[in-house]
């Protein structure tokens, strides 16, 4: 007879048998002990291993034991597994904090096993035996009468193909996103990439985590985590020096916000947020606020500080310098490119094409989206009449369209630039100076087509965007500096000694820069 029995880990289909059947010896009572043993060995053998010490912690009263484990480099204390040890090693930034004594030599052997890892899904690790159940050849009487099934009711049975068992698991967590309203950009998320693979690697026994623990415990680590990424950060402002952000936004109740970041190479900390919907537009305002945040970090720290354009940040900026004399203000290069590009859109031949294609944009999304379209059914509307009508009979809209790539693309890509993740000091001078080639060149090398595009660039670039710490990073940035093709232009060292004045206050490390 079979029946149905729950467990701790889900439900067994098991055949009840009289006592007149022959069994077989059941297993040694210390099998486990003997898999547990294989296991350690097993998982031993990841290199993080070497270079960590595994503390056990004793059960104290209520509290529950527990074990950790400690960098042999500089004696942090790591919790939640050795992946996070390895990340420590391999100076990530990821979920924990760097070691700052690893060797050169330990450093590049995790980062090599780690990039093995996620190219090869944790292939390279020895399989695990099963351990707490019966080792395969010894087996106790009941194992040939059981059968696992999982948690019950909802369990799916296992495909015999790999496609089809990845299918079944992309279902469940696509019912996931669906159930609970989850963007579909979290599947982007380096961190939902992590979780799956974390999961696949712990296998079918894994216990969720409860509602409980993650506003508990597992939020208290996350927090603990982020706090040693940004206290690491922070030990290295004094090193490197920094960017103050200022991020300037609106709220769902209209107030005027900054959020102020500190910013290095190692990493972008926020500092704080503040209301100043009373003197957005008050320059001394301005001035006493950028000024009281630079004291909270350190004027010695402090390099440049970035906001817009805004005339009050102008002024604001302006009042800093001549306070501060070891930093710089500059305008946000985004914001100055933002401007170059809207200055462009107002020239006639951009504007008519802008004009036309705002007309065009509704009645290209309703034919992209509607099964209508596709049917012809708007061919006979008004608004499709109108797109056919500029898109075939207007003879002006095309050329305009070419001219508007031709004179805005590059700018764009200088756009890209300034507004990415990689460090942009370095490149904005040689960025522009490309952009203004490519449109020229664009346009035939035609004065006449260009000249008015050059004004534009020019007037934002020498009187809102470009200072000395751009041509600075210029002359300093190895990839010009020894270019066949670099510029000798007065400016570039007219910059970079400007920046050593202001920024160099060391009379003999001058004289060492100078020689």
């Amino acid at each position: 007879m079979i029946v149905r029995k729950a467990t701790d880990t889900g439900y067994i289909r098991t055949l009840v048998i009289s006592s007149g059947d022959q069994l077989r010896p059941i297993a040694p009572a210390n099998s486990s002990d003997n898999q547990l043993r294989q296991f350690e060995m097993a998982t031993r053998k990841d290199p993080a291993w070497k270079y960590n010490d595994e503390i056990a912690v004793p059960r104290d009263g209520a509290k529950k034991g527990y074990k950790y484990l400690k960098c042999k480099f500089c004696n942090k204390e790591i919790t939640g597994g050795v992946k996070r040890a390895k990340e420590h090693l391999a100076q990530t930034h990821k979920g924990v904090s760097i070691c700052p004594n690893v060797p050169p030599e330990v450093k590049d052997e995790i980062v090599q096993y780690l990039s093995a890892y996620f190219v090869g899904g944790n292939a390279s690790n020895p399989p695990c035996p099963n351990v707490g159940g019966s080792s395969r050849g010894i087996r106790g009487p009941m194992d040939r009468f059981v059968e696992d099934v999982g948690n019950g009711e909802n369990a799916s049975p296992s495909p015999t193909h790999p496609k089809e068992h990845r299918n079944q698991v992309c279902m469940d967590i696509g019912r996931l996103f669906f159930e609970n309203g989850i963007p579909f950009n979290v599947a982007t998320s380096p961190s939902f990439a992590n979780a799956t693979r974390s999961i696949g690697n712990y296998g079918r026994r894994l216990k969720p985590p409860t509602m409980y623990e993650l506003r508990t415990w597992i939020l208290k680590e996350e927090v603990k985590t982020t706090d040693e990424i940004v206290n690491d950060i922070k030990a290295t402002w004094k090193e490197t020096g920094v960017s103050l952000l200022s991020d300037g936004w609106s709220d769902m109740r209209n107030r005027s916000l900054i959020n102020f970041l500190v910013n290095n190479r190692y990493g972008t900390v926020f500092l704080k947020t503040i209301d100043v919907s009373d003197c957005v537009k008050n320059a001394q305002k301005l001035f006493e606020l950028l000024d009281q945040v630079i004291e909270e970090i350190g004027e010695n720290i402090v390099v440049q500080v970035v906001t817009d354009n805004a005339s009050a940040y102008k002024a604001a900026g302006n009042m800093l310098m001549e306070k501060r004399k070891a930093l710089y203000w500059t305008p946000c290069a985004a914001h100055c490119i933002d401007l170059m590009l809207e200055k462009i859109g107002e020239l006639p031949q951009q504007k008519n094409a802008l004009i036309k294609a705002k007309r065009l944009k509704q009645g290209l999304q309703t034919m992209f989206i509607s099964n209508e379209w596709s049917n012809c059914a708007w061919e006979n509307k008004p608004e499709g009449k109108a797109i056919k009508k500029i898109v075939m009979d207007d003879r002006n809209f095309w050329p305009s369209v070419v001219y508007s790539i031709k004179t805005t693309k590059p700018l764009v890509h200088v756009l890209r630039i300034v507004d990415g993740e990689t460090p942009a000091m370095g490149f904005i001078y040689d960025a522009m100076d490309e952009a203004k080639e490519r449109i020229a060149k664009n346009l035939d090398d035609d004065v006449s087509s260009y000249k008015e595009i050059w004004d534009i660039i020019d007037a934002k670039w020498d009187h809102q965007l470009h200072r000395d710490l751009h041509a600075s990073g210029y002359f300093l940035n190895p990839q010009f500096r020894w270019s066949n093709d670099s510029s000798n232009h007065p400016e570039i060292t007219r910059g970079l000694f400007a920046c050593m004045e202001r920024l160099v206050k060391n009379d003999v490390m001058y004289s060492k820069i100078e020689e």
